[in-house]
């Protein structure tokens, strides 16, 4: 009925297991009841974060119980191996300091871990040598491509993404890093321009 829950949503029905006062009221205060659906709550919640682990009641080897929850099955993010994080981090790479040498390399403020303000990457170099000016105070920095974190990377591919819109490659780089700091959701818009072909190989690429 709600596609948009499919997948990440449970539910828990708290009457077989109440003990005390009505099922959609306080329970009158009946502290096994708060157990029970504590506990159920709490499964269903394991459940969703096992992507598709066994239901309790299957665990167990039981048929079905109050409060057993269904399996439900979560797409699963990929993880880049560290040869594999290598390359793709020299693709970005190479983005950067192409954007950097046509001089389109536009400020853009963000967070990363290495400074507690928001900084633009100002200029990039196909060495790995990164300049980067911090907003307010104006001064920059030289930080070399190796100290930066995934995550910080894949700011950094985001950024290509908005310099150059129509670039395929760029938004496949991004949704790969994503995808791989376990952001699904937000990698998949990334990936929907590419068809299905160009998709697959770039995915083979990288995570096979």
């Amino acid at each position: 009925k709600y596609p948009e829950f499919k997948g990440n949503v449970a539910t828990f029905y708290s009457n077989p297991v109440s003990m005390g006062g009505s099922a959609n009221g306080h329970y009158s205060g009946h502290a096994e009841t708060y157990m029970n659906v504590g506990e159920g709550m709490g499964r269903a919640m394991a459940v969703l974060l096992e992507n598709g682990a066994p239901s309790p009641a299957a665990a167990s080897g039981g048929g079905s119980k109050p409060g057993a929850v269904p399996a439900v099955t979560l797409p699963v993010a990929r993880k880049l191996s560290p040869e594999k994080s290598a390359e793709l981090g020299q693709i970005l790479l190479q983005a950067l300091s192409g954007l950097s040498e046509a001089g389109k390399l536009k400020p853009v403020p963000m967070p990363l871990s290495l400074s507690s303000t928001r900084i633009s990457l100002t200029a990039a170099k196909s060495d790995g040598s990164l300049t980067f000016v911090a907003a307010g105070s104006g001064r920059s920095a030289n930080i070399p491509w190796g100290r930066l974190s995934a995550s910080d990377k894949g700011k950094l591919a985001i950024l290509v993404t908005q310099l150059v819109p129509g670039d395929l490659q760029a938004r496949l780089v991004a949704g790969v890093y994503l995808e791989s700091l376990g952001r699904l959701k937000r990698a998949k818009p990334y990936y929907a321009q590419a068809d299905a072909e160009t998709l697959k190989a770039f995915e083979k690429r990288f995570f096979e």
